[in-house]
């Protein structure tokens, strides 16, 4: 656990274990935390592993201006830097999955290769929030509660049927995910970030290996945003996990790095 410098901004970030970099870039509002026990862990044994909060976000530094998407494409690239980091595997979830595409197209000597989880294209080569969704994901946060916040997150993270039978286990689930949140400033600079994202038009231009993985029953980031990016992008390989929704990483996470470790993993063809 340290923090950098870079960029005007400071950055929370961990590093653990050894092998081949791999990077973890988390999405809106979420932090380094946010991957759940053990995920790092587990990687951990077979890569060397680099995650850290976004700016704006958990325990790194406010922005003082709006910014894009491709800026925290930037800050990625500075903290792979800051660590020694050449190239390296690339993981993206959600947001982190649009800073992830940007990484690709910006820097593609930088990126090994590439994994999309539960991500768009963009706002116009994508497919929206359900009514639902966006209703929470555009709420203003700043007079909510504690629990009014928890409670959006279960209704766009989790599938009910996941909720009915881990009811028991949500406290403590829902404890970690809010235990550095974004401020309401932060989380709007984020969205403004998100709502100017384009990368559909560019996505043939990526060359790595990609793997896009994606919740069937999705209600933030709809399954068939990740069947576009399969699609748009030459030779991606797509992987569906049925009845899950915008937090599989939390549903399935035994498959989800099963998955993961056996794409990252494999002989290059």
């Amino acid at each position: 656990m340290a923090f950098a410098e870079l960029r005007g901004l400071r950055f929370y970030y961990e590093t653990a274990g050894r092998g081949r970099p791999l990077v973890m870039i988390m999405g809106l509002g979420a932090n380094a935390d946010w991957w759940g026990p053990g995920t790092i862990d587990a990687l951990a044994r077979h890569f060397r592993v680099l995650a850290f909060d976004n700016r704006d976000a958990g325990r790194s530094s406010p922005a003082a201006a709006p910014y894009t998407i491709r800026d925290m494409a930037d800050d990625t690239v500075a903290l792979m830097d800051h660590v020694g980091m050449d190239r390296a595997h690339v993981v993206g979830a959600s947001m982190g999955g649009m800073i992830a595409q940007e990484l690709a197209l910006g820097y593609p000597d930088k990126v090994d290769r590439l994994v999309l989880a539960c991500t768009t294209p963009g706002q116009s080569s994508g497919i929206p929030p359900t009514p639902e969704a966006m209703a929470d994901l555009m709420r203003d946060r700043s007079n909510l509660s504690v629990a009014e916040v928890a409670q959006s997150l279960v209704r766009v993270l989790f599938s009910p049927a996941w909720v009915a039978a881990n009811s028991s286990r949500l406290p403590e689930i829902l404890a970690r995910l809010g235990e550095h949140p974004i401020s309401a400033e932060g989380y709007q600079r984020q969205l403004l970030a998100i709502s100017r994202f384009e990368a559909g038009p560019r996505l043939g231009e990526i060359r790595c290996p990609t793997l896009v993985m994606h919740g069937t029953a999705d209600p933030l980031v709809p399954v068939e945003n990740g069947r576009i990016l399969a699609r748009l992008i030459p030779g991606a390989r797509l992987e569906l996990f049925e009845g899950a929704a915008h937090g599989f990483l939390t549903e399935q996470p035994e498959r989800f790095l099963s998955v993961l470790t056996d794409f990252l993993s494999a002989p290059v063809c």
